[in-house]
C-alpha cells in the first residue's frame, strides 16, 4: 500500500499535467486561429482545419474529464473505485490521442499551405 501523502503528491503531479495539456491545447487553438488570420487567408486544404479545431477540442474536453477523475481520486484516496481509476485512464488516453493527432494535422496543414 502506497502511504497517502505519496499518493496524493503523486495525484497532484498528474494533476497539473493534465492542466498542462490543457493549457497547450488552448493554446494551440489560438496559434491557429492566428494562423489563419494572418498567413494562410486562403487555405489549400480547409477540411484540415476543422480537423485540427475538432481534435484540439476533443483533447480540451477529454482531459477536462480525466482532470474530474483524479480529483474524485485526491478526495477521497482510500475509498477510490476501479471504476474511476479506469474512467481517468480512458478518458486521459483519449485526450492524449486527440492531442498528439491535433499536432499532427496541424503540422501537415501548416507544411501544406506553406509549399503552395
Amino acid at each position: 500500500m502506497i502511504d497517502e501523502n505519496r499518493y496524493l503528491e503523486q495525484q497532484k503531479v498528474t494533476l497539473d499535467y493534465i492542466k498542462h495539456l490543457t493549457t497547450l491545447c488552448t493554446g494551440s487553438i489560438l496559434l491557429l486561429a492566428l494562423l489563419l488570420e494572418k498567413f494562410f487567408t486562403s487555405p489549400h486544404v480547409s477540411w484540415l482545419v476543422t480537423v485540427v479545431f475538432g481534435c484540439f477540442l476533443t483533447a480540451v474536453l477529454f482531459l477536462s474529464l480525466s482532470a474530474f477523475g483524479v480529483l474524485l481520486s485526491i478526495r477521497e484516496p482510500n475509498q477510490m473505485q476501479s471504476s474511476v481509476q479506469h474512467y481517468t485512464a480512458i478518458t486521459f488516453i483519449l485526450g492524449a490521442v486527440s492531442f498528439i493527432s491535433a499536432l499532427i494535422t496541424l503540422g501537415a496543414f501548416s507544411v501544406i499551405n506553406w509549399i503552395y
